[in-house]
């Protein structure tokens, strides 16, 4: 079901606020190879879904979690793009299915995030910092969250927004979106 549009409006001192679309459509797939040609890491907990002695950091080889503490605790996948998961904290603690040119830019992006997938986006400090935490209520971020904290949040507590899709970009856009209850 939709959750909105998100679309461009000027505020009162004539500032663009926002472009962009917050949706809900699980139909939507992406093709993975197509978007990462390079390799996924598989983690779980920080490490090598394939070898549990050796960290993502170490499985990466310079080309996704880098950074001090990137992917600490991380479960999901990461492209071997060169930027996904860069940054001091970058991914840690976090839950995301497919991570492709998305979390870095900064410290803690994507940190303690709960997302399905995270496609060229995220980029920034703090870009998405526990977005969709405890509900697992985004199922794709997308051409968004571009800046400092921006998606910040976004569904944090029993939240629920499917797509967050070419969106929410520039300082803080989106910043506390569904913050408690959600909807």
């Amino acid at each position: 079901s939709n959750v909105g549009i998100l679309h461009a409006a000027i505020d009162s001192n004539d500032h663009l606020s926002d472009v962009g679309i917050l949706h809900f459509q699980p139909s939507q797939k992406a093709n993975l190879a197509a978007l990462c040609p390079q390799d996924f890491v598989q983690c779980i907990d920080g490490y090598n879904a394939d070898d549990d002695q050796e960290t993502c950091a170490d499985a990466c080889e310079g080309e996704c979690c880098v950074g001090t503490n990137a992917c600490y605790y991380f479960t999901g996948s990461v492209c071997k793009d060169g930027v996904s998961c860069s940054g001091y904290n970058a991914c840690s603690y976090s839950y995301i299915d497919s991570v492709i040119n998305g979390c870095y830019g900064g410290s803690k992006a994507c940190e303690g995030a709960d997302i399905t997938m995270v496609a060229n986006s995220c980029q920034g400090p703090s870009a998405c910092d526990y977005a969709g935490k405890n509900s697992r209520g985004i199922d794709l971020i997308e051409n968004s969250c571009h800046g400092d904290n921006v998606c910040f949040n976004a569904a944090y507590v029993n939240g629920s927004i499917g797509i967050i899709q070419d969106s929410c970009q520039g300082y803080r856009a989106c910043d506390s979106v569904a913050f408690y209850s959600g909807n």
